[in-house]
């Protein structure tokens, strides 16, 4: 009974280190510390985009405190990903439709198709990839929609090619849980070639 007790104790012990080590080495970036505003008025892809670019090997977890982070389209790639909005955080496309278009600058009304658009989050190729928090994904949608109606007007059944807000696509355990998604130009998320998605 003792050497059964005396097992015990020390598999909860080895499990417990275990688990305090896994949390100690766990790597977090906060947005603001790479150098984003979140004023609202700054545009702070570069510094986002470096958030993303850091736990593409290694994975980890970004933070975005709150405040509202403007962008132009991001991509992010990787496995053991958490991107955590805080309350009060938003994450904000910005308005300028050509920074959307693949072949660069330019009108976005000659765009033929959605293909010539990025998404402005796309997540790609990972595994255990979760979105989480208390904040927002916000689409700035009604910058675009005005043309799109007017198109349709004009033709029934027409709608203009936009981007979608939030693309994963080759993503295995993909979990979003918690945050609002709202406003996107077209649609707001488009699982592409994804397994084992738990949205909430």
């Amino acid at each position: 009974m003792n050497k059964t007790k005396s097992t015990f104790a020390l598999l909860l012990g080895g499990a417990l280190v275990l688990s305090l080590n896994t949390h100690a080495s766990e790597v977090v970036f906060n947005v603001r510390d790479l150098g984003a505003k979140g004023d609202g008025q700054t545009l702070d892809t570069a510094a986002i985009q470096k958030a993303f670019d850091s736990v593409k090997k290694g994975g980890g977890t970004i933070i975005f405190p709150a405040g509202n982070y403007v962008s132009a389209p991001l991509v992010l790639k990787g496995d053991k990903i958490t991107v955590r909005l805080e309350e009060g955080a938003t994450l904000t496309a910005s308005t300028n439709q050509s920074l959307f278009l693949k072949a660069g600058s330019g009108d976005w009304l000659k765009a033929t198709s959605g293909g010539d658009f990025n998404p402005f989050l796309s997540i790609k190729d990972g595994t255990d990839v979760t979105i989480t928090g208390k904040g927002t994904i916000e689409g700035n949608g009604s910058v675009w929609w005005e043309a799109a109606e007017e198109a349709r007007r004009k033709v029934s059944g027409f709608t203009l090619p936009r981007p979608n807000l939030i693309v994963p696509t080759r993503i295995t355990n993909l979990r979003i849980t918690g945050i609002t998604i709202q406003n996107s130009p077209k649609f707001h998320l488009v699982p592409t070639e994804c397994e084992n998605v738990w949205i909430e």
